[in-house]
């Protein structure tokens, strides 16, 4: 015995065919983390329930437990990394005294060359060579050094929590370029009632939205969901910033100097540095619409990183005093 299923046909209103259309439509969605994958939405609601607890607990207010925050990432998971790549460095510094000698030995033994250019070529590509060697057998390979750079996906996490709980739409782009809509018509000197009830009446959806970062500022910015007012922020942001870079590169520009036998590093590095110098710069006058919550994490966390690094330079020296003035003699030169 067969069974036949008879179905109706599918009438097809113009309701429907506008729902239907409508959701066949290309949807373009702002640039955002939790738009991006769906694992980066745990990793934003960890966040938020991280900052949201040290909050209730410590009872501080959002002006001293935004910067608090920063400073327990860095401490907590990105100090370790700095002290690791320290070691590396420091290693590799031990080994520099080898690597001086390894270039006497191969200027020595190399052949003839047609000219002295071609000469220092085959011995710059020997001493690659070896360096390359060396630091394979003692742990202590280049690509350790990039290892603080995994801190960038950490902070890009922070800062979109950070942006979902100041209100701001538009994903992170929205950050340089709209303001929070969720205040209206309510000036510095409105009471914290006032505040309060024009926070409830805005239509956000967003479940990480903080109303208190409105009235738990300080100093000239008391509302932490609005930009600076002075527009002092931005700048002291840029200044960090470019601190940061120019006490890293400086340090990295002599390491490279003594690495390759006194000559100055090569064109694109040194373009690449002005580049990062001039990026620090310029971050100023982008973020003069970021609001005030956002700039006071950055700010405590790039300032925790230049005096991490200070302070590794005078207890974690790359190099001891007997090693620095084998170093400032330096190989041969390959001239």
């Amino acid at each position: 015995m067969r069974c036949y299923a008879f179905t109706r046909p599918l009438l097809r209103s113009p309701l429907s065919s506008k729902l239907l259309s409508q959701s066949c439509r290309p949807r373009c969605q702002p640039f955002s983390l939790s738009a991006a994958s769906p694992l980066i939405e745990p990793a934003l609601g960890v966040t938020h329930s991280f900052i949201e607890s040290l909050h209730g607990t410590t009872h501080l207010p959002w002006i001293a437990c935004v910067p608090l925050t920063a400073i327990i990432v860095r401490a907590v998971l990105i100090t370790p990394l700095a002290i690791y790549t320290r070691r590396i460095q420091q290693r590799q510094a031990a080994l520099r005294p080898l690597l001086f000698a390894w270039t006497h030995h191969f200027r020595r033994t190399a052949v003839i060359a047609s000219s002295e250019a071609a000469l220092k070529k085959e011995i710059k590509k020997l001493h690659r060579a070896k360096r390359k060697e060396l630091y394979k057998r003692w742990h202590c390979t280049r690509w350790r050094l990039f290892l603080p750079f995994t801190q960038l996906p950490l902070f890009l996490v922070v800062i979109e929590t950070l942006r979902r709980m100041c209100g701001i739409p538009g994903g992170l782009l929205g950050l340089f370029t709209e303001r929070s809509n969720n205040i209206k018509d309510v000036s510095v000197d409105s009471s914290r009632e006032e505040v309060l009830t024009s926070l409830n009446s805005s239509t956000t959806k967003d479940i990480f939205f903080e109303p208190s970062l409105a009235f738990e500022g300080g100093l000239w910015f008391p509302d932490l969901l609005l930009p600076d007012p002075w527009l002092v922020l931005p700048f002291i942001l840029s200044g960090t910033l470019f601190a940061n870079i120019h006490l890293n590169t400086r340090r990295s520009t002599k390491t490279s100097e003594q690495m390759q036998g006194g000559q100055k590093p090569s064109i694109y590095y040194s373009r690449l540095t002005r580049a990062f110098k001039f990026a620090a710069l310029l971050i100023g006058p982008v973020t003069l619409q970021v609001p005030s919550a956002i700039l006071v994490y950055w700010i405590t966390s790039s300032t925790v990183g230049l005096c991490q690094t200070m302070l590794l330079d005078k207890f974690m020296p790359v190099e001891s005093k007997r090693q620095k003035e084998i170093s400032d003699r330096g190989p041969p030169r390959l001239t």
